[in-house]
């Protein structure tokens, strides 16, 4: 007997649909969610709304809600006026209670045979049992499924324990790890779920196993301690179906003493059989740090499923999401801060998104520390900053010298893609390992600890390496200030990209001492001695607006005078941009620099050899103060009018074949011209290669039709998942 309390309304619908389907010998049309209009099934085979269904579903509900309910609903149904009308509810009902109903929705309900409640539906379950099997979220609670389970060989589990099974499995939603794990369950008898922290696989696993127990007879063995548990109850007879659930099988780090032989033994054994099952779970860097640390699991075939967040669609991170708030039991305040203006889209497309923090994220006792009206912005700050789903992993479960691989990487921003990109960070883990932690690291090392990051923390590939989530870097940079270890980063940096990051990354971050701002500042200014960078002297001049300490300025005075005779413009405009700043106002020194800086620029002709050159330089007069124009102004004039051919050419040259780019560089040149009221300049070779460019661009367009065409499908699909997605979230408003 089912009071169908782990199925969401739209479940609810689905499996009225598929019951009524076959009672009644007919195919009935199903709809979006959210606002009906009065229909949620409809057969209209002959005549319009010839049949109309209405399913009413809802958490915590009355009968009176009930009746509220269909009071509105009568008024759509006016409008609709169909042959006949069916209620499907959830509610137990009565014969009083079904004349009630009868006499809301007059005359369009014909007979008490046409309103399903709680009794008749679980009749036409009984009715129809392969009903039953499709809607997993149904059987795998039921009580016939629960007694089963229980009366396996679950050594020591308590009813609580199943129940918080039930629990995980009406928020559960299916994905595409789910057919690849049991396809190969299926052909190879093991299968080893394996993915970074929090993302489900736990969960995953334990679908799968209670699908084996309860649709097909298997008993269930859970390894909680090692694999000689499963030896223990392992049954010879071939006809006994047993399936062995390991979660976790190699702990922490590593399995214990000759467990890896016993290991693999036992799956080999699985392998062979013809109805045992076996279930593992892992996290994927610590199966690769097993596989460094036994031979046998090094050499061994492990048939892996991956999860991997980056395969779950929208649809998917927002019914994972929908589920987790349907069936919580927060008030409804708390779901109602995440419908205004559609919020829960920021949760669903946030670069961090973790169905573990989802999970924690709507927890009942979530509310006792955070306001309804709040609870949105502390959904984003959670994943923001999810430092607990790495915390542990980070600490526990890999050594210090993956670690400073690890950290090798943040200090490059996360994301390295440059040609030899493991070479440098190969060199950084070693200063890090050597410098943090007091560790000699070889090249065998990084080689081990690339093997063990791959996948779960990293990825890589012969253009570069990268984390795999966002989330990990925010953790590490948060790791390093909350463990006050910015000084040691700033010690061990010994690269551009290095310095940038801590002068955007850790600098400035709530908690770290001002102090260290000026420490960079003097490693980056030593360094610049030698390694001469404009982006350095940018970072130079970030750190000065950021302490807002103009004295600074005096230990510039080297890297300004190199800048006067070097003006390379088309590096330089972030540093020129930098000087507009208002805390440079009326600075003697800032001031004296740009009429030295002009004064070399103008009388080197060459030294604006393209148009974006001179689109920067008159920019940054125009910013900085205009009458500097008028006094440099005929000195720019005479390099346009020398190097006008010059100027065309470069752009002609530099425009990758992009009309667009040079119809831009032809307006700035058009704007310079206008400026200084120059006459004479012909641009027809400019507008002649702007229109052949155009007319070849046609021609691809033309070729690259159905490329559009597919392109505007998948627009439209994402515009009508993000429909679907709306209508989906609209369920969740309170009935009123």
């Amino acid at each position: 007997m089912y009071n169908f309390e782990t199925l969401s309304p739209k479940d609810f619908e689905l499996l009225t649909r598929d019951l009524l389907q076959k009672e009644l010998s007919i195919t009935l049309e199903t709809f979006k969610s959210g606002k009906d209009g009065g229909i949620d099934l409809r057969h209209s085979k002959d005549t319009l709304n010839q049949l109309i269904v209405q399913c009413k579903h809802y958490k915590n509900s009355t009968l009176n809600d009930l009746y509220n309910a269909l009071k509105i609903e009568a008024e759509k149904i006016k409008e609709l006026n169909p042959k006949r009308y069916i209620i499907s509810t959830s509610q137990s009902l009565s014969p009083k209670n079904k004349d009630k109903v009868m006499q809301i929705c007059y005359p369009f309900i014909k007979s008490a045979s046409d309103i399903y409640g709680n009794d008749d539906l679980n009749n036409l379950i009984t009715k129809f049992p392969e009903i039953e099997r499709e809607h997993f979220k149904l059987w795998l609670t039921s009580t016939k499924v629960l007694e089963q389970i229980l009366h396996s060989n679950i050594v020591n589990e308590s009813r609580f324990k199943l129940d918080e099974i039930k629990e995980k499995i009406k928020k559960f939603v299916s994905n595409p790890s789910v057919s690849e794990a049991q396809n190969i369950l299926n052909s190879e008898n093991f299968v080893v779920i394996s993915g970074a922290p929090g993302v489900g696989k736990t969960t995953l696993a334990e679908m799968i196993v209670y699908s084996y127990v309860a649709d097909g007879g298997y008993e269930f063995f859970n390894i909680s301690e090692n694999i000689q548990d499963a030896y223990s109850v392992y049954n010879l007879d071939p006809s006994v179906k047993k399936i062995f659930y390991y979660d976790d099988f190699l702990g922490e780090t590593h399995l214990t003493k000759n467990e890896d032989s016993s290991l693999i033994i036992f799956i080999n054994r699985i392998n062979k059989s013809k109805n045992k099952k076996l279930i593992l779970t892992t996290r994927e860097y610590i199966l690769q740090q097993s596989k460094l640390l036994h031979e046998k699991i090094e050499k061994f075939d492990f048939k892996k499923c991956i999860i991997d967040l980056k395969n779950y669609t929208k649809k998917i991170k927002a019914d994972i999401l929908y589920s987790h708030l349907y069936f919580s039991e927060l008030p409804q305040e708390y779901i109602d801060n995440l419908l205004i203006e559609h919020r829960y889209f920021s949760i669903i497309e946030h670069p961090n998104y973790n169905p573990r923090i989802i999970e924690s994220m709507t927890k009942l006792k979530i509310h006792e520390n955070i306001p309804a009206q709040d609870y949105h912005c502390e959904f984003i700050k959670n994943l923001d900053n999810p430092s607990e789903i790495w915390k542990h992993a980070f600490e526990n479960q890999i050594d210090n010298k993956t670690r400073s691989v690890l950290f090798s990487v943040v200090s490059l921003g996360g994301r390295y893609w440059k040609p030899n990109c493991k070479q440098a960070v190969k060199e950084i883990s070693k200063n890090i390992c050597s410098k943090l932690y007091l560790e000699n690291f070889t090249d065998l090392d990084f080689r081990k600890c690339l093997k063990i990051l791959e996948g779960d923390f990293i990825n890589t590939n012969p253009y570069g390496i990268s984390f795999c989530n966002p989330s990990i870097t925010d953790f590490l940079e948060n790791y390093i200030v909350e463990n006050n270890i910015v000084s040691d980063f700033i010690e061990i940096a010994d690269t551009v990209d290095q310095f940038i990051w801590i002068e955007a990354s850790l600098i400035g971050k709530e908690n770290v001492d001002e102090t260290y701002a000026y420490i960079l500042f003097e490693k980056v200014k030593q360094y610049n001695l030698n390694n001469w960078q404009y982006r350095l002297v940018d970072l130079l001049f970030d750190i000065i607006i950021k302490t807002e300490d103009i004295a600074l300025l005096d230990k510039l005075q080297s890297e300004l005078s190199y800048i006067v005779k070097d003006h390379k413009l088309s590096e330089m405009e972030n540093f020129l941009n930098k000087l507009t700043s208002s805390i440079f106002d009326e600075n003697e020194i800032v001031n004296s620099f740009i009429i030295n800086f002009m004064d070399s620029v103008t009388k080197d002709v060459n030294s604006c050899n393209s148009v974006y050159d001179l689109d920067i330089l008159m920019n940054f007069l125009e910013d900085y103060d205009e009458d500097l124009i008028e006094q440099y102004g005929s000195s720019i004039k005479v390099n346009i009018i020398v190097n006008l051919d010059d100027l065309i050419e470069n752009s002609i040259d530099n425009c990758d074949c992009d009309p667009y780019t040079l119809e831009c560089d032809k307006e700035k040149l058009e704007n310079l011209i206008g400026k200084f009221d120059i006459i004479g300049c012909d641009l027809r070779e400019l507008e002649n290669t702007i229109e052949e460019l155009l007319a070849q661009q046609k021609l691809d367009e033309s070729n690259e039709n159905e490329n559009s065409k597919d392109h505007l499908n998948y627009l439209k699909q994402m515009q009508d998942d993000n429909e679907n997605i709306k209508d989906l979230f609209l369920t969740l408003k309170k009935i009123t």
